[in-house]
């Protein structure tokens, strides 16, 4: 059996603004913290990355080896921010083969009894059983 990743969720709202919901346990208390640019031509073996910090406002640029890049061919955004019940993820944005690839990657994981793929399951689960 696959296993099953974080899924992205928001919740729509009269005023017309989405708020994104934490992609591992659900709640809509989530906060971005950084951002992440690896600026990269197709195929090219390096890359310049930006990294833009939410709280500090600090900004760093570096030349980087594409190992962390999560286009294995072009350029991406990685969101990084954590939610207010302790999940730390990743949202990323990435460009391959004239498609945008979006992913979601649990970061730092919650103190918790099971592992992040269990606990997404059960969660799942929850909702399925909760839906209206």
């Amino acid at each position: 059996m696959a296993k099953k990743k974080p899924k992205l969720r928001f919740t729509t709202y009269d005023g017309g603004n989405d708020e994104i919901h934490c992609p591992i346990c659900g709640t809509e208390n989530t906060h971005m913290t950084d951002v992440e640019v690896y600026a990269r031509h197709e195929d090219m073996k390096g890359c310049r990355t930006i990294n833009a910090c939410g709280y500090s406002g600090n900004l760093s640029t570096r030349t980087t080896d594409n190992s962390k890049n999560p286009s294995c061919r072009r350029h991406a955004f990685v969101l990084k921010g954590h939610c207010e019940n302790g999940c730390y993820f990743d949202i990323s944005f990435a460009q391959h083969k004239g498609r945008t690839e979006v992913n979601t990657e649990l970061t730092k994981p919650k103190n918790l009894s099971t592992n992040q793929y269990e606990y997404i399951k059960g969660i799942r689960e929850w909702e399925e059983k909760t839906r209206h």
